[in-house]
C-alpha cells in the first residue's frame, strides 16, 4: 500500500512538471509555422514564436551524436549540427573542391554552428543518409527548456573544436507546440495525482500516530464497617434491662 501512496506521488510530480514545461514552450510558440532559412535563425533567432519551419540548411553526418543500441541501431534520438547552405563553412568548402570534383580527406572544423537538429526519427546509419539529404526541417526551438548538456554536449564539442554548443539553438524536429487539452490533462492529472497520493499518506500516517489515552481514576476503597460491639449481658450495662426495670 505505501508503494501505492508514495507512486501516486512521484507520478503527480513527474506530471506537473512536464506540463508546466509544455506550458512554457506553447507559450513561446504560435500555432502557426513561422518560416525561417537557416542562416536567419542562426542570426537573429525565432523571436517570439519558436513554432518554425527552417529552410536551406545542411546536415553536417561527419560527426553527430546518437543514443539507442550502438553503431548499429536503433537509436532513439540523435544530435547533429546544421549549417546554413550559404554559409562561411559552405563556401570554404567549396573552395576546397578539386577538379575531380572531390574534397580533401582532412577538412577543417567549422566555424559557423549555431543550430543542432535533435531528432527522434533517425534510427540507423541509413536514416541519416537519408537526413542528410534533406535541407528543410519543422520543429519546434526548445531552448526555452532545454539546453546541450551531458554527453551529447562533450561529444559534440570533441567532434567540432572551438564550437560553444551552449550558445546554440536546439531544434526538436517534428515537435509541434501542446494543445490546451494535453496541457490541462498533465497538470490537472499531476497535481490530483500528487494530492491523493499526499492526502493518503498523511491519513494513513495520522491513523498509525500513537495517541496517549488517560486512563479514569481508581475509586477510592470504603473501609469496611467495623463489626457491630457485643453488649455486656448483666443488666447493669444493658439499657433495655433497666427500662424493664
Amino acid at each position: 500500500m505505501m508503494r501505492i501512496k508514495i507512486g501516486l506521488i512521484v507520478a503527480g510530480i513527474a506530471l506537473t512538471y512536464i506540463g508546466y514545461r509544455e506550458w512554457r514552450l506553447a507559450n513561446k510558440a504560435g500555432h502557426e509555422k513561422q518560416a525561417l532559412t537557416c542562416a536567419q535563425l542562426t542570426k537573429n533567432g525565432c523571436g517570439d514564436n519558436a513554432n518554425v519551419t527552417v529552410r536551406d540548411a545542411v546536415v553536417l553526418p561527419t560527426w553527430f551524436v546518437y543514443e539507442g543500441k550502438g553503431e548499429a541501431g536503433p537509436w532513439t534520438t540523435v544530435w547533429v549540427p546544421l549549417v546554413p547552405k550559404d554559409g562561411q563553412y559552405m563556401q570554404d568548402l567549396r573552395r576546397l573542391v578539386g577538379p575531380d570534383d572531390q574534397l580533401p580527406a582532412n577538412l577543417p572544423p567549422p566555424t559557423d554552428i549555431r543550430l543542432v537538429l535533435r531528432s527522434g526519427k533517425v534510427s540507423d546509419m541509413a536514416g541519416m543518409d537519408r537526413l542528410a539529404r534533406e535541407t528543410v526541417f519543422d520543429g519546434m526551438i526548445v531552448n526555452e527548456i532545454e539546453k546541450l548538456e551531458g554527453k551529447e554536449r562533450q561529444l559534440l564539442e570533441k567532434g567540432f573544436p572551438g564550437t560553444d554548443f551552449s550558445q546554440c539553438y536546439i531544434l526538436h524536429h517534428g515537435r509541434t507546440p501542446a494543445s490546451k487539452g494535453k496541457l490541462f490533462a498533465l497538470l490537472i492529472g499531476g497535481l490530483a495525482a500528487l494530492g491523493l497520493g499526499g492526502f493518503w499518506l498523511l491519513a494513513g500516517w495520522m491513523r498509525g500516530k500513537p495517541t496517549a489515552v488517560a486512563s479514569p481514576a481508581a475509586p477510592t476503597p470504603t473501609p469496611p464497617a467495623p463489626p457491630p460491639t457485643a453488649l455486656p449481658a448483666d443488666d447493669d450495662h444493658n439499657p433495655y434491662a433497666q427500662e424493664r426495670q
